[in-house]
C-alpha cells in the first residue's frame, strides 16, 4: 500500500520528474521533487526523514550520485532511515556495480518504467521504511 508513504524524487531531467509526478499523484501520502542534489542535501535530518521512500536518478549533470556520495551522505550524515531506489536508464552502469546492492532496494529503468511497477517497487521499499 503506498497512500500512506512520503516519497521524494531526484532528477535533473524535468521529462522524469513529470513522469514520476503523473504516475505517484494521488497515489501516496506525499511527493516531492528535486531537480538538484543540491536542494535534497540541505533539507534537516527530520526533513530527510519524513522520507519513506528517495527516488534517485543515477546521472546528475554528467557526475553519478556514486561520484558526488549522494547515497552515502543521505545514510551517515542525514541518518536516511528510508529506502532509496536507482531510476536510471540501465546503460549508464553495469548491473554488477556493488553500491546497487549497498545503497539501493531495487534499480528501475527508465525506459521501460509504468505506473504499476513504480507503485510496486515503492510499495515493496515502503514495507521495511521505519514510520
Amino acid at each position: 500500500m503506498t497512500k500512506n508513504l512520503a516519497v521524494a524524487c531526484l532528477d535533473d531531467d524535468s521529462f522524469y520528474l513529470t513522469m514520476v509526478k503523473d504516475m505517484l499523484n494521488g497515489e501516496v501520502a506525499s511527493l516531492k521533487m528535486f531537480n538538484h542534489s543540491e536542494e535534497l542535501a540541505q533539507l534537516s535530518e527530520s526533513e530527510v526523514n519524513a522520507f519513506h521512500v528517495i527516488i534517485l536518478d543515477f546521472d546528475l549533470g554528467g557526475k553519478t550520485i556514486v561520484d558526488i556520495g549522494l547515497p552515502e551522505f543521505l545514510r551517515q550524515k542525514k541518518n536516511f532511515r528510508g529506502s532509496m531506489i536507482l531510476f536510471s536508464l540501465l546503460e549508464e552502469f553495469g548491473p554488477d556495480q556493488p553500491y546497487i546492492d549497498q545503497w539501493f532496494s531495487c534499480v528501475l529503468n527508465k525506459d521501460k518504467i509504468d505506473q504499476q511497477s513504480l507503485l510496486s517497487a515503492i510499495s515493496s521499499a515502503g514495507a521495511g521504511s521505519p514510520s
